[in-house]
């Protein structure tokens, strides 16, 4: 029973940490889109 626990607590934490890191990931790439359409906006003013 202690096993089955044990393992049940290393999944959650693995898959906790998986999302923090794809969730960090996601949130990098976001910016990144935004700030290019920013900086495409900004050339479409200025021509």
């Amino acid at each position: 029973m202690i096993f089955v626990k044990n393992i049940n607590f290393k999944a959650r934490c693995s898959r906790l940490i998986w999302q923090a890191y794809f969730r960090r990931w996601f949130w990098s790439v976001f910016q990144h889109l935004s700030l290019c359409v920013l900086e495409k906006r900004c050339l479409f003013s200025q021509g």
